[in-house]
């Protein structure tokens, strides 16, 4: 028995020792050279599938750049078939390099290996454009979200009108039963397509993709940012979509806003409103000037029926910030006609049109704002107003709360720059349209009885920190060209000083395109991102093509910033660049 099994044991060990030899020649005759990728490529091209699954695995520790060089042999592994086609399509959708365009294509279409969603992707960044319709094909009949997620990413590197129609289907799937994800891809997609081909759009197309940015799921997520680019890149033709949201005629805005109110009553239409005055604003659209400063003028009280009590705070908190979003966007608009209304805003004069919707703070932000935008118009003759409110404007509802504060006995005083907020605030505004001759009015105003004290020492402190700011409007006015006073403010703009920046900026938007374009894109990329935002709203005027370049490169040089204000700074470059490339 015991010599049986010697015998048997000895037949095994001369049989695997033979198998040995033979691949031990053949690797002889061969001369393998596993850390070659030529090599490999030749063995994925022409040996069994047993030495293309050892050339997979070699080929798997090399550095990318070395894996290129084995694609054909992926390619030919892949389209041959066989047990290494799906490893050898997983390095291809990764590599997506345009020699494998077939590959890419076969398994788009056919998914062998378990990628067409990937294939898509890498055919869309390799701008194959006759994958088109083949992608289009597969994100119809897919039901797999992440491979239709993997084609529109592919579909954002060449977007075509023949995409118009099934994005905007897609943007009209409840957001709760499909991932966000796909809505947010099909903004961004048919946002590219209208910056060249705003012609295609249909007024239904317009009208659900203005819908699309009022879109939030269960989870709290939506696409406002990404569908408010895509209008804004659409142009004008969405004005008139948006100016039905703003009145309220938009029925499929209106249906979903009932769906957010819980279907209770009849949600009144003001929930939408203050985005839609944002996207007009950005657009530029001037013919919304009248029917804004219209709706702005009337009298806002709480309708008498249709508001459910639970809705009845958030009725309010719209109203308000629509009427406060169209302040500041008539300023934006330099809609010299609402110069008016908006000193009226200033000085109180609106008050009793707006008592329902008012309370203590509101009135301080709108009578603010007011005062910003009077700035942003730019006329000088907008000081006065701004002096008369520094010297006695007065939040009545503020001043009893300060007072109260200081009689009581279990509260500490109000803070004497909150109490007195309006009145350094509306200096400041002052001084963004005073002249350098006017430094004087501004020591008046430090010097008034009223100030003197040690308890308004801060108040004092505050104003005198407005004097450089009249200081370099003196030395920059002075200077007897354009060109010399843009090259003035331009110096300005470098201050570490935040009020001289935010004056040079100011200046700038008053100075002729071709005195201030050049200034303006040189500093665009300033890491004071207060100062920048007043560059970007004047770059609306006086920007050029070296602006969308300079916009381009603030982006990619900034891509890493993840803070909010960086975020908030990027979607206004996004909008900026988008109205340029409109409108140049």
């Amino acid at each position: 028995m015991m010599t049986m099994f010697n015998r048997q044991t000895l037949q095994t060990l001369v049989a695997g020792l033979a198998g040995l030899a033979m691949l031990a020649g053949l690797a002889g005759c061969n001369q393998a050279e596993w850390d070659d990728p030529e090599y490999i490529n030749k063995e994925l091209k022409t040996a069994d599938s047993i030495y293309r699954a050892v050339a997979l695995r070699k080929l798997d520790t090399m550095e990318d750049e070395q894996q290129r060089k084995a694609i054909p042999g992926l390619v030919d592994t892949y389209l041959k078939g066989g047990p290494n086609a799906d490893d050898a399509m997983k390095f291809l959708v990764r590599l997506r390099d345009e020699k494998a365009t077939d590959a890419y294509l076969k398994e788009m279409e056919e998914n062998n290996a378990g990628y067409p969603g990937q294939a898509a992707e890498a055919l869309g960044e390799l701008k194959v454009e006759k994958a088109v319709p083949k992608m289009l094909k597969l994100y119809k009949e897919s039901t797999d979200p992440s491979v239709q997620q993997a084609v529109l990413r592919g579909m954002e590197y060449m977007p075509d009108p023949s995409m118009i129609e099934p994005l905007v289907n897609t943007l009209k799937l409840d957001v709760d039963n499909y991932p966000i994800a796909l809505h947010s891809y099909s903004c961004d997609i048919l946002g590219d397509i209208a910056q060249k081909n705003p012609g295609e759009f249909g007024e239904a197309h317009i009208r659900t993709m203005v819908r699309a940015m009022y879109l939030s799921n269960i989870a709290g997520q939506n696409i406002k940012r990404e569908c408010s680019l895509a209008i804004q890149k659409l142009g004008k033709p969405a004005v008139p979509a948006l100016m039905e949201v703003f009145r309220g005629e938009n029925k499929e805005v209106k249906k979903l806003m009932m769906t957010f109110a819980g279907g209770e009553g009849q949600f009144p239409m003001n929930r939408p409103k203050p985005t839609a005055v944002q996207r007009l604003v950005t657009l530029r659209a001037e013919d919304a000037v009248d029917p804004l400063m219209e709706w702005a003028n009337q009298e806002h009280a709480l309708p008498e029926t249709g508001v459910p009590k639970a809705e009845v705070r958030s009725w309010f908190r719209y109203e308000a910030q629509t009427i406060d979003e169209i302040i500041l966007g008539l300023g934006d608009l330099r809609a010299q006609k609402a110069q008016d209304f908006l000193v009226d805003v200033l000085t109180g004069e609106m008050n009793e049109e707006w008592q329902g919707v008012l309370d203590p703070l509101l009135e301080l932000q709108l009578r603010q704002d007011a005062g910003k935008a009077l700035v942003r118009l730019g006329n000088r003759e907008a000081a006065g107003p701004l002096m008369k409110m520094a010297l006695e404007g007065v939040i009545k509802d503020l001043e009893r709360r300060a007072r109260f504060m200081e009689k009581s006995e279990d509260m500490e005083p109000m803070d004497v720059l909150q109490r007195y907020q309006f009145n350094w605030m509306s200096a400041k505004l002052w001084a963004n349209l005073a002249t350098g001759d006017q430094i004087d009015d501004l020591n008046k105003l430090i010097g008034l009885e009223f100030l003197q004290g040690e308890k308004m020492k801060k108040v004092r402190e505050r104003l005198k920190e407005f004097k450089p700011m009249l200081e370099l409007a003196k030395e920059c006015m002075a200077k007897e060209s354009n060109d010399a006073k843009a090259s003035c403010y331009g110096e300005g703009l470098e201050s570490d000083n935040e009020y001289v920046r935010e004056k040079a900026a100011w200046e700038l938007s008053r100075l002729p395109k071709e005195a201030s374009a050049s200034i303006l894109n040189e500093n665009l990329s300033t890491d004071h991102l207060g100062t920048r935002e007043i560059l970007e709203l004047t770059l609306y005027e006086n920007g050029n093509k070296k602006t969308i370049e300079t916009i381009g490169k603030i982006l990619k040089d900034e891509a890493d910033e993840t803070a909010d204000r960086y975020e908030i700074d990027r979607f206004r470059l996004r909008l900026l660049r988008a109205y340029l490339r409109n409108n140049l």
